[in-house]
Order: C-alpha cells, then sequence, then structure tokens
C-alpha cells in the first residue's frame, strides 16, 4: 500500500533485448516480428493503469504458437540468472526494500501486476513488474483485477493520500495480554474508487491477520514507553503522549503499523492507565 516510482526502462528496447537471446532461429525472428504488438499492448496498458482501469485490458490477439512462445520469454531471459533481461529484473527489485503491496514485508521478487499466465504480452513489460515480498505473492498469484472496485492497488500508479490517516488499529488487552487489530478506513465520498480499492486489497491481502501477527514487536516498543513514563505521567498526560508520537510518525513515515499502533495506544484509556499485562 505504498507508491513506487515507475521503472523508467524503454519497454521496446527490454522486449527485443530479451527475445535476441532465443537460439531457435524461427522463434526469434517470430517475437520480433512481434515487437509493435507488445509495445503497443504494453502502450494500452500504461493508459488504462493512469485511468485506473486496468480491469478492463484485454490479452493481445495472438495465435497459440505466439502465444506459448510469449510466455517462455520472462522466465527465461529475465528471471533466469543468465538471461539477457536479468539486469533489469534486479533493477526493478531493488528500486525498494519493503513490499509496497503490505508496505512491510521484504522484497523477495518480482510480481505482475497483470498475471503471467493471462497476459503473455505483457510477461516483461517493465510497468507490469512490480517488487513484491513472498507472502503477498503467494496470495496474489494469478488473480485479475475484476471490475473497477475488484482490482489491488498498484504500486506505480496508485497513490494514497499520505498526510491523513486511512490504517487504523485497536488496542485490546485479552487474557494473555494486549493485541493490536488493524483495519483500513478512507471516505469514498472524498477520494471515490481508490477507497474501494484499498478495502479490497486489504481484505484480499489478507493483511488485517498479517499485521496482527507482525505487531508483537510493535507491543514490546509500546510496553516500553509505557513503563519509561509509568509514574511520571497520568493517563491522560501518556495518552497526549503516543498521540504525539503517532502525529509525528504519521508526518515522517505515513500509515504505517507503528504509526497506527501509537493512535491505538492513545486511545484506549485503561491502557494509558498501566492496566496490561504480556
Amino acid at each position: 500500500m505504498k507508491y513506487v516510482a515507475p521503472p523508467t526502462i524503454d519497454h521496446r528496447d527490454h522486449y527485443e533485448a530479451c527475445v535476441r537471446q532465443t537460439r531457435n532461429r524461427d522463434i526469434r525472428d517470430m517475437l520480433l516480428g512481434m515487437t509493435d504488438r507488445v509495445v503497443s499492448a504494453g502502450e494500452t496498458y500504461r493508459a488504462a493503469a493512469r485511468a485506473g482501469r486496468l480491469h478492463t485490458v484485454e490479452k493481445m490477439p495472438a495465435t497459440t504458437h505466439e502465444a506459448r512462445c510469449l510466455s517462455k520469454v520472462y522466465d527465461r531471459r529475465m528471471a533466469a540468472r543468465e538471461g539477457s533481461g536479468r539486469a533489469v529484473y534486479d533493477e526493478i527489485k531493488a528500486s525498494i526494500a519493503r513490499c509496497p503491496y503490505c508496505g512491510d514485508g521484504e522484497v523477495y521478487e518480482l510480481d505482475h501486476f497483470l498475471p503471467q499466465r493471462a497476459f503473455p504480452d505483457l510477461n516483461v513489460l517493465p510497468i507490469n513488474l512490480v517488487p513484491i515480498c513472498h507472502p503477498c505473492n503467494h496470495i496474489k498469484l494469478q488473480r485479475k483485477p475484476n471490475g473497477a472496485n475488484r482490482t489491488f492497488l498498484h504500486p506505480y500508479f496508485d497513490r494514497l493520500p499520505q498526510d491523513i490517516r486511512w490504517l487504523f488499529a485497536e488496542l485490546k488487552s485479552l487474557g494473555n495480554g494486549p493485541v493490536l487489530t488493524y483495519r483500513v478506513e478512507l471516505d469514498e465520498s472524498q477520494h471515490g474508487a481508490i477507497a474501494h480499492r484499498l478495502s479490497y486489497h486489504f481484505y484480499e491481502l489478507q493483511l488485517g491477520r498479517r499485521f496482527k501477527e507482525a505487531s508483537a514487536t510493535i507491543l514490546v516498543e509500546l510496553e516500553a514507553i509505557l513503563d519509561e513514563h509509568l509514574g511520571q505521567f497520568d493517563a491522560a498526560q501518556m495518552a497526549a503522549h503516543y498521540n504525539d508520537l503517532g502525529l509525528r510518525s504519521l508526518r515522517l513515515h505515513g500509515n504505517r503499523l507503528e504509526t497506527a499502533a501509537y493512535f491505538a495506544a492513545a486511545e484506549n484509556a485503561d491502557y494509558c492507565s498501566g492496566n496490561y499485562r504480556n
């Protein structure tokens, strides 16, 4: 759920560099002969992505043989260590350290935003390749957009507001200690379709469950802050301190797990009074 500057790699040059490594001359010539069609498909993709209409993109018309040969280009020429497109793979993968789909996991591989199997013509399109963590990629798999509001947020084309809160947490005290649960909220009347897509993205990638599991270290930090100030601050002062930490984190880092957790602590009067157990 984080914007990333899109790759500026030229699609035509990259595609041709990949297919020129094809050993079979007939297949290589066929793939090179398809260059204008493939590049045109990439331009259609870019226009649709900018308009928030990637759910309308259709696979480029191709024969079964053409589609089969296209589908092999990514695995053999980009993902393969010795492939002629591997440098581009590594460049895109290294463009951000944390997965832009969840904002938390470590980047592990590249994802085809429009899936590889369904869109072989877009397999090596740089703006269709997004750095991703393994859990997000494992859940997303080969899913295609299913309507304007049932499309994952695209890290290169969708910008969520960073100056307002849309990631929220609730801090509860259960029998075995405090627990953080997360949700997203964005006003549809102000932000339109992206508000729907944020909810879809959060639910489909199981981010509520995953964020809850990832919050253990954040809870340790919250309690360390509480321990440091207990005896100096009353509950209202402690809440104000957590709120200040949340505002600072929002200003510096945006809607991160820690940001939402600070606000959640500030909103729990019982927690701010020191009634916690871990």
